[in-house]
């Protein structure tokens, strides 16, 4: 797992992250979520399997963002505000046609999970 290896980078240069959590991540980590909030880091909704909201039904997507809430309010206590949609094929999803907010600036955004191998593995960095 590399999550506990960017904690330990993280922790040693007294730096902070944002987290963005598949909520089934959350159900089988939870002492892994426990450390990343206990070390001070954001937590942020990644919906609960990462399926696209942009094609799923209302019921899929409002079941997605409440299972994601309850697996983090089981696995470390915590309910988050921020949610990073996965796999939208709409542009205009939650941003209108344009596909971005006014005053949106362009990031690049790593999503958390045990599983994820880091950029420099996969050529990116």
């Amino acid at each position: 797992m590399w999550t506990p290896r960017l904690l330990d980078l993280l922790r040693r240069h007294h730096a902070r992250a944002t987290f963005f959590v598949h909520g089934d991540d959350a159900v089988r980590h939870p002492a892994l979520l426990r450390r990343i909030v206990r070390e001070g880091h954001e937590v942020g909704s990644y919906t609960y399997t990462g399926g696209d909201l942009g094609t799923a039904s209302p019921f899929r997507a409002r079941a997605e963002l409440a299972l994601t809430q309850t697996a983090l309010a089981g696995a470390a206590g915590i309910r988050t505000t921020l949610l990073r949609l996965p796999h939208t094929t709409a542009a205009d999803t939650l941003c209108g046609p344009s596909g971005r907010r006014r005053g949106a600036r362009r990031t690049r955004a790593t999503s958390w999970s045990p599983r994820t191998t880091p950029p420099a593995s996969r050529g990116e960095g």
